[in-house]
């Protein structure tokens, strides 16, 4: 309903912005969409001095790079204040770098809802500057959507101003904030006086009667940051921003043509000799015969990697040449180019013992059930199946449970990774497991190992491990786990290692996962990891765990393919035979479901048993033949099984 109203109110401030304009303007009275910034393929962590200009993602004017936003650092600001006063709450030291965003308020040119760009704290000490010309325009309206991490830190207040003569004076009269005179935005008011911008809302401003900054190619709108809500930490806390546009009417003629990179992703992890799709879109005039390159170094350099006629995507051969700093160009024949990146190109040692690895730098964006996709894994063992991340919701009822993107870590990081982005798996994780398939073809002494954070202690408070190494009809098993070196098969998350996300960009803490003297998941094609989520403080509703950096890893590598491995026989059956009843001693501490299966692995009856008991099972009605016993552990999940016939 939020979203519903957002729209709603954002529509009614357009049209209260755009009044007029019928009267005002003669040859085209149509808002034109002037610039654009969507953010979804914002890189960074970017620290000063080292931020570049943000391009945006359109713009109709030229050249191409004429509107970009612009990271001020305030004379008199020393750079130790800049970069220190964010490492201390922020091991990246980030002025600004991406964070995920489901907004879908002010979302133009089919672009879907991924990132948005999060300014960092000390905010006090910057500004952010839009250079946003506005040649062949009038009537110009500037809409973003905004949020603010937190009430109890960094900012509170958005003071916007604008600039005619390229930032030599600054200017505020006559402006409008959502239909309201005045320059100022509260954010802890949001779009209405009940509500906050704890999650994105929208933003239109206005210019009032001032007419200088119509037709301007001097244009710079201005955001400057004010209200510490607690002073005593000013340098926590951030202001995120999404799909800002400028709008105007105008008769610029026809749009200039420009190219939208698609592929591949930003963090993409590829081998040499390994096909890579680029994709790209369109717009205007783009001529016919495209040029693709490839620059080892961020761009210093280029060399021709193809090119095509007409079409829109095509496959790169990854070169054999090691570097984190990727990206791919495409030029047409008049010069208008777009690149995109950065990725890495991993060559991989010939004693490699890493199976799969999920960096997670190319996910984003929000997924909830039934449609969270799997995940695959970043990096696979060349010749081993890819691995990938199974989202299963074990709920009997539909639940609103979903995962979606976090800023990530270094900790047991691979193939030259940066921090980037993270796994979260939202609340209620008592409706879902993870699945982590995992095929080891080739490889023997498997080993998991991934970077963990907790939000809080409100969240899920214990991982539950097994693992079942038939994927056809697997049967979980928690015997022979380690964790950390010590054998058990659970993980306490309140542990203070984990819980160190009190401020951004705290470090994760570093999780193993051994499996003893256990080999039958070595060489197997059908191993399947799983994490059962248990004692969630607020029944569900709140808190997350955080992953990155998901490492499969191996002692050594072996040759052939070992058959699928069949589940072995755990409880002990009798009689078995059995006529009318099978009994067995049920191992868990707590209570357990009860399943009987048929020859084909088809649940034919269901009980449940209480915990640490002898268990009777009626098999009168049972048709003559062989069937499994199954049971599972309601607290951890974990399995046993056994087998018997029923004469």
């Amino acid at each position: 309903m939020k979203k519903l109203l957002s729209f709603c109110f954002l529509s009614a401030i357009l049209a209260f912005g755009l009044a007029g304009f019928a009267e005002k303007a003669n040859a085209q009275t149509t808002p034109t969409l002037i610039h654009y910034w969507n953010f979804n393929n914002l890189a960074g962590p970017y620290t000063h001095p080292n931020i570049p200009p943000i391009v945006a993602d359109y713009t109709i004017l030229t050249p191409a790079d004429s509107a970009y936003l612009e990271y001020y650092l305030l004379p008199g600001t020393s750079a130790s204040w800049a970069i220190t006063g964010v490492d201390a709450n922020n091991a990246s030291g980030a002025q600004i770098d991406n964070v995920a965003s489901t907004d879908t308020t002010n979302l133009r040119q089919g672009a879907i809802s991924g990132l948005a760009l999060r300014a960092r704290n000390p905010t006090d000490s910057s500004e952010l500057h839009w250079h946003i010309p506005s040649t062949g325009f009038t009537n110009l309206v500037v809409t973003f959507a905004t949020e603010s991490s937190s009430l109890a830190s960094g900012d509170s207040a958005q003071v916007y101003s604008y600039s005619v003569d390229g930032g030599k004076t600054w200017d505020s009269t006559g402006m409008t904030v959502n239909g309201a005179p005045g320059h100022i935005l509260d954010l802890t008011q949001g779009e209405s006086a009940s509500s906050v911008y704890l999650g994105f809302g929208p933003v239109v401003i206005t210019f009032g009667s001032d007419l200088t900054v119509n037709n301007n190619p001097n244009l710079i709108f201005r955001i400057v940051f004010n209200g510490h809500t607690h002073p005593n930490t000013p340098v926590s806390g951030n202001n995120r921003f999404d799909d800002f546009t400028l709008d105007g009417v105008g008769n610029a003629g026809p749009a200039p043509a420009s190219i939208s990179m698609i592929a591949p992703a930003p963090g993409s992890i590829f081998v040499p000799g390994q096909k890579a799709a680029v994709a790209f879109k369109t717009f205007s005039t783009v001529g016919q015969v495209r040029t693709i390159q490839f620059s080892p170094d961020s761009g210093k350099t280029w060399v021709p990697a193809g090119s095509i006629t007409g079409d829109t995507s095509t496959t790169l051969t990854v070169p054999n040449v090691a570097t984190t700093k990727g990206l791919v160009r495409v030029t047409d024949s008049a010069g208008v180019t777009a690149s995109i990146g950065p990725f890495i190109i991993y060559q991989v040692p010939a004693n490699n013992l890493i199976v799969d690895y999920w960096a997670f730098n190319t996910f984003s964006g929000a997924y909830y059930t039934p449609n969270v996709p799997n995940l695959t894994a970043d990096f696979t063992a060349p010749g081993t199946p890819q691995g990938y991340i199974q989202y299963v919701n074990s709920a009997k009822t539909p639940k609103w449970s979903y995962i979606d993107n976090v800023a990530g870590d270094t900790v047991d990081a691979h193939c030259g990774a940066w921090p980037g982005n993270g796994l979260r798996v939202r609340n209620p994780t008592d409706s879902m497991e993870l699945h982590f398939v995992i095929p080891t073809t080739g490889f023997k002494g498997i080993t998991l190992s991934y970077a963990l954070q907790a939000s809080s202690t409100t969240g899920p408070q214990v991982e539950h491990f097994s693992y079942s190494t038939n994927a056809g009809s697997p049967l979980w098993i928690a015997k022979g786990l380690t964790v950390n070196g010590s054998k058990q098969d659970s993980l306490d998350v309140t542990d203070t290692i984990y819980q160190q996300s009190g401020a951004p960009g705290a470090p994760y803490g570093h999780v193993t996962i051994g499996f003893d003297t256990v080999t039958s998941m070595d060489n197997n094609p059908n191993f399947i990891f799983r994490i059962v989520f248990g004692d969630t403080a607020t029944g569900g509703t709140s808190g997350n765990n955080r992953f990155d950096n998901l490492t499969v890893t191996a002692t050594g590598a072996v040759a052939g393919v070992t058959e699928p491995v069949q589940a072995e026989q755990q409880l002990d059956l009798s009689p078995n035979p059995a006529m009318d009843y099978v009994s067995f001693e049920n191992p868990f501490s707590s209570p357990t479901n009860v399943s009987v299966l048929d020859i084909e692995g088809r649940e034919v009856q269901h009980s449940t048993a209480a915990a640490a008991s002898n268990v009777e099972i009626s098999t009168s009605d049972l048709p003559a033949g062989s069937y499994y016993l199954r049971i599972q552990d309601k607290a951890s999940g974990a399995e046993q099984q056994g087998k018997f016939v029923k004469q």
